[in-house]
């Protein structure tokens, strides 16, 4: 389990991996437990509009419920999650440990089906993009790129954080590199120009709940199948 609690100068980072907010509570004796919350789904309708782009880096359920209203309008979408397989991605950009699948598990779409399948179908969200474990499998954060990261570390707070948490990150025991699904996700919503794309139509197999893609006439979103190295 990794924890770290440090001060940067009035602010305080906590960074902990836990498996529910009752757990994150027990290492913050300070704290205390809220109820008090905006929906996401409240928040959606209330900020996103045709010229927002929204960022999910988990299932779709917020998404969802604020499409359910009848009033939820989105300019882009651009997710976490879904798989591209031997039918789409060109033999020279395949990850050898997804070489041969046509469908993969994913969490982010197969942890809410119903959620997942009334994004796919809503037409209020102008472009939707996918940035899939087909190559977020292949960026990742690992003592090369922290040795990179040495170097110019001290540039800035933002930097220096950074390298102290992966620090130790990458001195505990198996853990010599970490995929950053989220951070590709976030670069490509900032610049599409990072991923290369192709239309296809999402989609999940009812026997295996797996997800696919597959070329369509009707494509319903643009996956990613490599990226700007």
């Amino acid at each position: 389990m990794l924890e770290l609690i440090e001060n940067y100068d009035d602010r305080r980072v906590i960074i902990r991996q836990y498996t529910s907010a009752s757990s994150l509570y027990d290492i913050l004796n300070q704290a205390l437990q809220s109820t008090e919350a905006l929906d996401g789904s409240d928040v959606l309708l209330k900020h996103c509009d045709e010229k927002t782009i929204l960022i999910c880096g988990g299932p779709l359920k917020n998404v969802a419920k604020a499409i359910q209203t009848g009033q939820f309008k989105l300019g882009r979408l651009v997710a976490q999650g879904g798989f591209a397989g031997d039918n789409i991605v060109p033999e020279e950009k395949r990850l050898s440990k997804f070489n041969g699948r046509i469908t993969c598990p994913t969490f982010n779409l197969g942890a809410d089906l119903k959620a997942a399948k009334i994004v796919l179908d809503y037409n209020g969200i102008k472009e939707k993009f996918f940035v899939s474990k087909n190559v977020c499998h292949g960026v990742v954060y690992n003592k090369d790129v922290h040795q990179q990261l040495e170097k110019i570390k001290d540039k800035s707070q933002s930097l220096q954080e950074i390298y102290h948490v992966m620090s130790i990150y990458l001195n505990r025991p198996g853990k010599n590199k970490k995929a950053l699904h989220d951070p590709l996700t976030a670069c490509c919503a900032i610049d599409l120009s990072i991923g290369q794309w192709k239309d296809v139509q999402l989609d999940m197999d009812e026997k295996t709940k797996e997800w696919g893609s597959i070329i369509s006439e009707n494509p319903n979103i643009k996956i990613i199948v490599d990226y700007d190295h």
